[in-house]
């Protein structure tokens, strides 16, 4: 485990080899993100991430940020090498005026 006497954080793992970090003394319960060795799985606010991603918390928001009102955010699905959709959400002063503030969900 990496951190001390007066630390405030921690990097460590568990008996099953998953790399955990997080803040207060060592223990599982006070992991804020988990990688799993398995399998390679990683939960942030779980200790158990059942898929690749697992975001876990009561009232909690996932943010994609666009920096800029003509810009987009994205989130594409893929299936191999090729995209088989994606979500967008488009900004409030995007070139193309018709799909300004846009929220588009496309399937290919």
């Amino acid at each position: 485990h990496v951190g001390g006497a007066g630390s405030n954080s921690f990097v460590g793992s568990n008996s099953n080899n998953d790399l955990m970090l997080g803040f207060g003394a060592w223990s599982a319960a006070n992991a804020k993100l988990t990688i799993q060795q398995s399998n390679g799985n990683v939960g942030i606010g779980t200790t158990g991430p059942g898929n690749i991603l697992e975001l876990y918390r009561d009232a909690g928001y996932l943010n994609i940020n666009h920096p800029t009102n003509t810009s987009y955010a994205w989130i594409n699905f893929l299936e191999g090498a090729g995209s088989h959709g994606s979500i967008q959400a488009i900004g409030s002063n995007f070139a193309t005026v018709a799909r300004r503030n846009d929220i588009e969900i496309q399937s290919n």
